[in-house]
């Protein structure tokens, strides 16, 4: 990756490629929230499991967005990761 740091104003700035930019957009934007959460503290898939009665399985497909949780299963995952469902819902 190319950047270049540039001060504007007194504030350090990074500049780099539109490319690189776009790509940087679309992995973020590719992120599960409900896996950034888990993995900031520090759950694997197993240890929410554990915590919410859910399978590994099950865990996973609501983290690629390929399964629609229940009610109760956001109850759950809000929870087991002291979040609010604002911070775990899909941004679909």
């Amino acid at each position: 990756m190319t950047v270049q740091i540039v001060e504007i104003a007194g504030q350090k700035m990074a500049v780099l490629p539109v490319a690189e930019y776009e790509r940087l957009i679309d992995i973020a934007e590719d992120k599960s929230p409900l896996r950034v959460w888990r993995r900031y503290r520090g759950k694997t898939l197993n240890d929410l499991a554990k915590l919410t009665g859910l399978t590994h399985a099950s865990l996973s497909r609501i983290e690629c967005n390929t399964q629609r949780p229940k009610p109760a299963t956001w109850r759950a995952l809000v929870g087991a990761l002291n979040v609010t469902v604002d911070d775990i819902l899909p941004q679909d």
